[in-house]
Order: C-alpha cells, then structure tokens, then sequence
C-alpha cells in the first residue's frame, strides 16, 4: 500500500477557511502518519477543511517514502505501529535532517501511557506530544506552530526542549556520576572506559541473545538493569528505550521486544560513540552536560 494525498478542497457552499501558508512556499503540506485507516479518514478531512495538502501514510516505512518524496512540513506521527514505529521513525527523520534541509515540525501521537511516551517522543527529537484523542484545536495549533515560527506551543501540548544539534544524543549528561566521584574528570573518564562501557556492551549482547532465545523473562532483568547504569549517562533516549524494552518483556510481547529492541541497540552505539575519542570530555561543559564537538 502506498502513501496516498489530498489536495484541501471545500464543497460547493461550504465555509471557507483561510489558506495555511508556509511563508515564500504556499500551502502548508501535512503528513499523517497511522496505522489505523479510520484515524487516517479523520485527519485528512480536517485538515482538507483546513485547506491543507495531505499526504496520508499507514506505517513506517510508508511515511519515510513520502518524507523523502515530499519533504512535509508538519508530520502527525502515531507512536504505537506495528514494524518501524512512530520513535523509530522520528529518528530516522531527524538523521536524515542532519544532513542539511529545512526541519519538519513533528507532532508525536499516541493513545497510550502518557507519561512514558512523551518522554520517548522528547528523546526520539519530536516537537510536542498529543494524547489520543487528538482534538481540533490541538491539530490548529500545531499547524499554527509550524506556520509560523516562533509561534509558542500551549503548555497542553507539552513541546519538546530542542536541546544540541543531535536529537539522538539529547539528555546525555555525566553529573550524577561527576557527584558521586566529587568533581574528579580523571575518575570519571576511568569508570565510564572501564566499568560502564564495556558492561553496557556486554549486556547488550546478553539482552540480545536471551531474545532471540525467546527467554523474556531473564531479558526483563537485563533490560532493568541496562537502565540503571544508563542513567549514569542522563536521561537520554537509550534510557526511555530500555524501559520499553523491559515493560515490553514484562507484557511477554516478542514482537513488541524486537521492535523497540532494535532502536534501543542503536541508541546505545550512538551514547558509546560520544566516548570512542581519547578526548571525549572536550565534549561536555564542566558541570557534565553533553553540548557536542570533540577533537580526534
């Protein structure tokens, strides 16, 4: 199934709605990405009224297709999806704007834990989170928001912090561990070269494997304990993922595990590249914020 579109349109007699525009670009153009057609319906006839260009999606991998084919403006991403999920795709979006490009305003969407997927949605680079069911005004707003720059979201909505020029790497922060070991950095780089690291790698590998082995109970104990010496590192997004592995292991859901498996995976290689440098402390303020930029 390929990604579909809609042009804004209104009927014979119907209201007329201003025109969202996108300064010097025209019409604001809409990506609605989710896995169940009558949310998808929905969207595209509000914001059809709203004389907006849609472009529909069902998955994952659909809503990467028409990013790079249309390159959407704004994005309503559903978190919960069967195969790539909404964080995986958000990632995926944020990499791929690392490379150069105008940025998509991505508005996160999910019906479930509230609390914990928003969290996700700030560590995977979203913009805001909206809890299902998504109102009218909420969806005004966020077009409003990426109409017009600058334009400041409602606190309802819960609008991500924009924190350094890596979304994959935001909340990465040594203070916790900076206290424990009294201000000491030469400390520090030795327990985080010796001791985190390499356990991290280990566990990972075990987590790994006890999945493939379908053992989800033994991996819950991993995954739990993968998120504690992650939170020596801040909360970043392998700490938020460890913790959808491990409630995912809990609920015995393979398929679930796999998925969020997969991008939690990633996230650790890319929290352990911070340190492959010999002078990855360049990388962090004094306090043990990661602001990025390391010589080699």
């Amino acid at each position: 199934m390929t990604s579909t579109e809609i042009r804004g349109s209104t009927s014979p007699g119907a209201k007329t709605e201003p025109v969202l525009d996108v300064p010097g670009e025209g019409v604001v153009r809409v990506l609605v990405v989710d896995d169940a057609e009558a949310n998808r319906e929905l969207f595209g006839l509000f914001l059809a009224r709203e004389r907006a260009e849609v472009i529909l999606a069902s998955s994952g991998e659909e809503a990467l297709e028409a990013y790079d084919a249309r390159r959407p403006d704004c994005l309503f991403l559903d978190l919960r999806m069967p195969g790539m999920d909404g964080i995986e795709v958000a990632m995926e979006i944020r990499r791929r704007e690392a490379r150069g490009g105008r940025k998509t305003f991505i508005a996160g969407m999910s019906g479930g834990d509230a609390g914990t997927d928003r969290m996700c949605s700030e560590a995977a680079g979203m913009d805001c989170f909206l809890q299902k069911p998504v109102t009218a005004r909420q969806i005004q707003e966020v077009l409003s928001c990426c109409v017009r720059s600058g334009c400041p979201l409602s606190e309802e909505l819960s609008r991500a912090p924009s924190r350094g020029s890596n979304p994959l790497l935001q909340g990465v922060h040594l203070g916790s561990m900076l206290d424990l070991l009294r201000g000491n950095w030469d400390l520090l780089k030795m327990a985080v070269e010796n001791r985190f690291l390499p356990q991290i790698r280990r566990d990972l590998e075990e987590l790994q494997r006890l999945v493939e082995m379908g053992d989800l109970e033994r991996a819950e104990r991993v995954a739990h304990k993968m998120k504690g010496n992650l939170g020596y590192f801040g909360k970043n997004a392998a700490v938020l993922l460890a913790e959808k592995v491990r409630f995912s292991c809990e609920s015995g859901d393979l398929r679930e595990v796999k998925q969020y498996l997969q991008a939690f995976g990633g996230r650790c290689f890319s929290l352990m590249e911070i340190f492959a440098s010999p002078h990855w402390e360049d990388a962090f303020t004094p306090q043990g914020e990661y602001r990025g930029g390391v010589r080699t």
